[in-house]
């Protein structure tokens, strides 16, 4: 510990212990006795945060692409080591060699009956640098598929649920040997999808629709207080 460090820790040290409010008399792991100077180091810790401090870090360290191997990510973690010795402690950067497979051609094509190939990119957004940082972006691309060129019949999937399928059925469109196009959905869905948990895809469905309304009342409640 450094000098610095001692001088601060002895500074909370000798300062009075605050009067417990009756809501913090109780307190979950701590007997009594122990419950007054829990709380008083948690007041402390709770004034430390600075949001502007936060927002300038998060700003930087996000202010260009940093998957791993990347220039931002070494320049990320070179940032935090010097922060970290700044504050006193002993730290250093370890290298590890991973897998991190990144696509060298990717190609989508519709070959009929009207030829189109996808653009694979994204336009930028007025107003947001980040997204005209096509250099240094990862492409668009399916991280964990193997190499290869696959062709077929093109199936539209909706959701991929059991009863999309059935009804891909019932209409006589097959998805044997096909490609098939399915839409994206909330994530805690998404996943119970993947593992065919249907009733905690529904009720993972049935909680987003509730947040998307909620939403959706709070903007129309907004919109109200600005036009009126």
């Amino acid at each position: 510990m450094t000098l610095a460090n001692a001088m601060l820790c002895a500074a909370f040290l000798l300062q009075p212990l605050p009067v417990v409010p009756d809501s913090a008399r109780e307190l979950r792991g701590f007997s009594a006795s122990k419950v007054q100077a829990q709380w008083a180091w948690e007041q402390k810790f709770r004034a430390i945060p600075d949001p502007e401090r936060i927002r300038e870090t998060m700003a930087r360290l996000s202010a260009h692409p940093h998957h791993v191997g990347s220039a931002q990510d070494k320049a990320n973690a070179e940032w935090a080591l010097g922060r970290f010795r700044e504050w006193g402690f002993e730290a250093g950067i370890e290298t590890f060699e991973v897998l991190f497979p990144t696509p060298r051609e990717r190609s989508v094509e519709l070959l009929e009956p009207v030829p189109f190939r996808a653009g694979l990119g994204e336009p930028a957004i007025p107003g947001d640098p980040t997204t005209a940082q096509g250099g240094e972006q990862l492409p668009l691309y399916n991280a964990y598929s193997r190499d290869g060129d696959v062709t077929g019949r093109l199936v539209y999937v909706n959701f991929g649920r059991p009863e999309d399928y059935e009804q891909l059925e019932r209409m006589g469109v097959g998805v044997q040997g096909a490609i098939v196009l399915g839409m994206q959905i909330c994530p805690g869905v998404r996943e119970a999808i993947e593992r065919k948990q249907w009733p905690e895809a529904e009720a993972q469905a049935v909680r987003a629709a509730g947040a998307l309304d909620g939403a959706a009342d709070l903007l129309a409640e907004i919109t109200g207080m600005l036009t009126s």
